[in-house]
């Protein structure tokens, strides 16, 4: 685990100092997350049975490198681009590290260029993407960390409200992993802004969608052709802890205590407060079944520039409104952050820590004479 918190404190302390002695630089910001970009890559491609889906997704490499592309549309047709993806690195003469290598590059890549357009202090975002489990995640769930890289892609388009290339973006990524397909509806409420009468009727709908869901999701699944009631027999399909809704309830309060800082500052930012909510609404139904946790990655991943905008805001001439210094809010970020990351950690998310690379593999494998 030690090395999880040099990453962390390094990227921490480089970011600092980057934003106080070189910000006049123009291109500081753009080394910085370069610099972080390809030493987490190569940390994240080279790891070692890793992930509950590492031999996984092993298998399925070896497997589609022995089928046509047409016979990997046949086996699948929902999400081939995937598996389409497999074969041409193994065409392009890639084993599976190859293929982690390409897919972790990818997600940095795309990641890197979001945080480095959007984000106010990008070093934050960094630290939130470690900490947050972003990281973590592409370690394990690939598909769904290609989909959610796509739902990035889309992000100009929902902050612009322009809805067909917005939709493309999504399209494409539901053939890596169908799960982006709820950010469809979601793209209708992110700028929703609420009167009384209409909240209370949707705080109605999200209570009989919390109380129906099985029924609903059972019917969706098949309508949809999605795979999740495969889940139904399996420990997925169990509730999971309240304890891991206390994070989502934090960082939507969180949110909340700044909403109108954030109103002030720029009336589109309603966008960052609906990501809050849906973050914590989705995360509510992991009490329900523990599969449904794979619909909250997408509006999390906003949260990398939700909280670097709030750290930035300036301070309000209201004596009631504590935590304004950049300061004090920089410290609450960093304790906040670390905090769910030990608690995600103990808990062994997605099977990721403790890390393990390829030459740990390489020394235990027995000598040959």
């Amino acid at each position: 685990m030690w090395i999880y918190f040099l990453i962390l404190f390094f990227i921490t302390i480089s970011g600092i100092a980057v934003e106080t002695f070189f910000s006049d630089r123009k291109n500081s910001q753009t080394f910085y997350l370069l610099f972080w970009g390809i030493l987490l890559t190569l940390f994240a491609s080279f790891r070692y049975a890793i992930g509950y889906d590492y031999f996984s997704y092993q298998r399925i490499f070896y497997k589609v490198c022995n089928l046509s592309f047409m016979e990997i549309l046949r086996t699948y047709p929902t999400e081939f681009l995937f598996y389409f993806l497999n074969k041409l690195v193994f065409l392009l003469g890639g084993n599976y590290t190859i293929f982690l290598l390409f897919i972790t590059t990818f997600i940095h890549v795309v990641t890197l260029w979001f945080i480095r357009k959007y984000s106010k202090i990008p070093w934050m975002s960094l630290f939130l993407y470690i900490c947050f489990q972003f990281f973590a995640h592409n370690m394990n769930l690939l598909r769904q960390s290609i989909a959610a890289v796509f739902f990035l892609c889309a992000f100009p388009y929902l902050k612009q409200k322009k809805f067909l290339p917005y939709l493309i973006f999504i399209l494409v990524g539901a053939l890596f992993h169908n799960s982006i397909l709820l950010m469809i509806p979601l793209y209708f409420f992110f700028h929703l802004r609420l009167k009384k009468k209409m909240a209370a009727i949707l705080l109605f709908l999200f209570l009989g969608l919390y109380l129906w869901i099985d029924p609903i999701f059972i019917l969706g699944t098949k309508l949809l052709s999605l795979p999740y009631m495969n889940y139904q027999s399996s420990i997925f399909w169990q509730p999971n802890s309240v304890l891991y809704l206390i994070f989502p309830t934090a960082y939507f309060l969180f949110v909340c205590f700044y909403a109108r800082g954030l109103l002030k500052q720029d009336k589109a930012n309603l966008l960052y407060i609906s990501s809050a909510f849906y973050t914590f609404y989705i995360n509510l139904f992991i009490t329900k079944h523990f599969i449904l946790e794979r619909f909250c990655i997408y509006p999390f991943l906003l949260s990398m520039i939700v909280i670097p905008e709030i750290v930035s805001l300036p301070k309000q001439q209201n004596k009631r409104i504590i935590f304004q210094t950049k300061r004090i809010k920089i410290a609450l970020v960093l304790i906040l952050g670390i905090a769910y990351f030990l608690f995600a950690s103990t808990q062994k998310y997605h099977g990721v820590y403790p890390y393990h690379h390829l030459l740990e593999r390489a020394a235990s494998s027995p000598s040959k004479n």
